[in-house]
């Protein structure tokens, strides 16, 4: 995430930044890194207390990023491009499975540097392109909760 912060600088792409999770007492070094360096662009930082304070934060937002290298499904991601953020991804995980392919970046967790690189030539054309978000509505408990009733129910027969 920092090298595709610094390379969007680099490429000379403003952006505002909310950093938003749980802070645990271990947290890798580099969110520290993060925080200081871009300070400036920062709208949040850390954990949001209420619930409606995070959808505000959603709504007010226009992309969600991904760098994960583990994740179960992304239901961040997931929430996020339900409030109509553009989804930017790495190409691995679950992600391939709802975020748009033309959305997911280069997955190259053994080269970092090529990894943000990658993000930052897709988020550039998304935004060059600016293709409508892709709400994962297929995704949703009133379209699922059918299938998964019925599967169930089979299970128990």
């Amino acid at each position: 995430l920092l090298l595709l912060l610094d390379r969007l600088l680099e490429n000379g792409q403003d952006f505002r930044l909310s950093l938003v999770g749980e802070q645990f007492r271990q947290q890798p070094p580099v969110f520290a890194t993060i925080g200081q360096r871009h300070r400036s662009r920062l709208c949040h930082y850390g954990y949001v207390e209420r619930v409606t304070d995070y959808h505000r934060l959603l709504r007010e937002a226009d992309v969600v990023i991904s760098t994960a290298l583990h994740d179960f499904q992304g239901l961040a991601m997931l929430e996020a491009m339900a409030a109509g953020c553009l989804a930017l991804a790495p190409n691995r995980l679950a992600y391939p499975e709802y975020v748009p392919a033309g959305n997911l970046y280069n997955s190259l967790p053994e080269d970092a540097g090529a990894e943000a690189q990658s993000a930052a030539a897709v988020l550039q054309r998304l935004l060059d392109g600016q293709p409508a978000p892709a709400v994962p509505d297929a995704f949703r408990l009133s379209r699922l909760q059918a299938q998964y009733r019925q599967g169930i129910e089979s299970l128990l027969r």
